[in-house]
């Protein structure tokens, strides 16, 4: 009974996903067209019902002037394919703050649907597939603070100045802060490296302190974390962990902090 629940909860939630991805990709897609036709858009992010809750996304012209807010991203130029039934692009993105260089991609069918049922050629498929990627790519790039705040001043209606960035600590600048903190105490002899200190300190770079379950090997003059929530961005929470001093030992799948 309980797998079946579990199966029924897991059907549903892919169709919630796939219903807001179908509805954000086709309201993207008529934004993209408006911009063709050199209209003015002011949608920044999408707002719909789906089986009675409401679901927010951001828009393709609001990821563009949300990189304007955000600042220092530089794209690349689109590496487009062209298959027997569709366009594919590929297009790098570089946050030139944080150093950090991402790829987003897009397929679009050649071919579109209408709502007669008829198939026709899409005149404006490889403009939304160089579109679609850049979107992507960019979307990548922006920390879901930051979206967060936009989405914040959006709705309240405020406009948003050139500096907004910088009222949203950027990943870097939280490193930066953490490690310098981190430094200071290190250098007062009242201050001795500890788990709850290791706690603070990740928590202080935005990832979830208190679940992280940490042992003192005393033996071996090291702090162990034995336990970890799950990251997305490995690299990034690897790197944090060497500003922080800690290291991870691959051969035994542990982070340790040695002192």
């Amino acid at each position: 009974m309980v797998i079946l629940i579990y199966f029924v909860v897991c059907i549903h939630f892919r169709t919630i996903m796939s219903n807001k991805f179908e509805i954000m990709e086709k309201r993207d897609e008529e934004q993209i067209l408006a911009e063709a036709r050199g209209e003015i858009i002011k949608e920044m992010f999408y707002k719909f019902p789906i089986n009675g809750k409401e679901v927010t996304g951001i828009s393709w012209v609001g990821t563009k002037e949300i990189a304007r807010k955000y600042g220092g991203i530089r794209m690349g130029l689109p590496n487009v394919t062209e298959m027997n039934e569709s366009f594919v692009c590929s297009i790098q993105a570089e946050d030139t703050r944080n150093e950090i260089t991402l790829v987003g991609s897009s397929q679009q069918p050649k071919n579109m649907t209408l709502r007669s049922g008829e198939v026709k050629p899409d005149p404006f498929a490889y403009v939304k597939c160089v579109s679609k990627a850049q979107r992507n790519a960019i979307r990548s790039l922006i920390p879901e603070t930051f979206l967060l705040e936009m989405e914040k001043a959006f709705s309240a209606g405020k406009t948003l100045e050139k500096n907004m960035r910088d009222r949203v600590p950027s990943p870097a600048a939280v490193r930066r802060e953490a490690v310098a903190n981190v430094k200071a105490v290190e250098e007062d002899t009242t201050f001795d490296l500890s788990i709850d200190g290791i706690k603070a300190a990740l928590t202080s770079l935005g990832y979830p302190g208190k679940e992280y379950e940490i042992i003192h090997d005393e033996p071996t003059r090291m702090y162990v974390i034995v336990k970890a929530p799950w990251v997305d961005d490995w690299p990034k929470y690897q790197s944090d962990i060497r500003e922080l001093g800690g290291e991870y030992n691959a051969e035994q799948k542990r982070t340790v902090f040695r002192y």
